[in-house]
């Protein structure tokens, strides 16, 4: 889904962009943000009862320990077909996935060192394919000047791209727009340091 070409333009992206402001921005691409082994069993089992259950009415002549025997198999292909992303989703349910994918950009902003940064103006665009979803995670210096609602467009416009197949192209207009924002409030000083990374992370 992501070519070498998509990550150098992306990354170059962000290089020029942070030239005209002192804050960072990090974009980032999760295949997903949690495995939902949960999802999985759930799935594995409800097959394997089904299974068995049909298989009493279809078979009453077994002996018991045949039913029994049928529910591994059966238990396996629910939990394989639990892999299936749309069957996935709808197992895990919409807030589950919000709740998993926020808290994933919350690890991964402070793995990246976001808040050792100097002046705590460090952005991180997040992109979880599996749950379709997009998280803008800024620091404290961010805060402090831009006010609540401000990423919800980038965080609109991002997702209808990637709805559309147009991932890279998405992150780049994301990165930019980002960038409009953080000129406004924190242009490029005489050091404008980089302190995080000036390139896509990817977790596929």
């Amino acid at each position: 889904m992501i070519r070498d070409e998509d990550i150098q333009a992306i990354s170059t992206a962000v290089q020029s962009v942070e030239k005209r402001t002192s804050g960072e921005i990090v974009p980032m691409v999760l295949a997903e943000s949690d495995s939902y082994s949960s999802a999985h069993w759930r799935l594995g089992i409800f097959i394997a009862l089904l299974g068995a259950l049909l298989s009493y009415y279809l078979f009453p002549e077994w002996e018991p320990v045949w039913y029994l025997w049928l529910e591994l198999p059966l238990l396996a292909l629910g939990y394989a077909l639990a892999a299936y992303s749309p069957l996935k989703r709808m197992l895990i349910g919409p807030r589950v996935m919000a709740e998993e994918v926020h808290q994933r950009a919350i690890q991964q902003f402070h793995v990246l060192g976001f808040s050792k940064t100097q002046n705590r103006t460090g952005v991180l665009i997040a992109v979880s394919l599996l749950e379709h979803r997009v998280e803008v995670i800024t620091d404290v210096g961010i805060d402090s000047k831009v006010p609540p609602g401000t990423w919800d467009e980038l965080v609109k416009q991002l997702l209808i791209r990637i709805r559309a197949g147009n991932l890279s192209a998405g992150l780049i207009e994301a990165i930019e727009h980002a960038g409009e924002i953080l000129q406004t409030h924190f242009p490029a000083d005489r050091e404008n340091e980089d302190e995080l990374p000036n390139r896509l992370i990817i977790d596929l």
